[in-house]
């Protein structure tokens, strides 16, 4: 994990990154073609095992978020929460949330994740 910065000065360059990275940037990063590809393969993932799993392209934080240092983990546990990732019915969904401002990625996983291993036939079940 990334240090953030403490002193005034590393606060307020990291604040100016974030107010001046736009939502163009995400578009510019993830045009339409790739989200369909990225798309297609978490829905083929979701084939294979029980996780739902979200992904969230932030283009940054508010200025201000940046400015008192909050963390990319931070954001991705909030935005879990917020969006309602954590409510499946088998306690398995999956964040996977980008900050193209701090370009960093945290993936949140929920308490049974990794409970679930699959069978010879190829369903998923429940580990011993």
């Amino acid at each position: 994990m990334a240090q953030l910065p403490t002193s005034f000065a590393g606060r307020l360059k990291r604040a100016l990154r974030h107010a001046t990275t736009g939502a163009g940037r995400g578009k510019d990063c993830f045009p339409p073609t790739t989200l369909k590809a990225i798309e297609q393969a978490i829905a083929q993932g979701e084939q294979k095992h029980r996780a739902e799993v979200r992904l969230i392209v932030e283009p940054a934080l508010t200025a201000g978020a940046a400015f008192r240092g909050l963390a990319n983990r931070e954001r991705a546990r909030m935005l879990f929460a917020e969006y309602g990732v954590w409510d499946t019915e088998e306690n398995c969904g999956v964040l996977i949330y980008v900050n193209l401002a701090e370009r960093a990625v945290d993936i949140v996983a929920d308490r049974h994740v990794g409970d679930w291993s699959p069978t010879p036939n190829g369903k998923p079940s429940a580990r011993p």
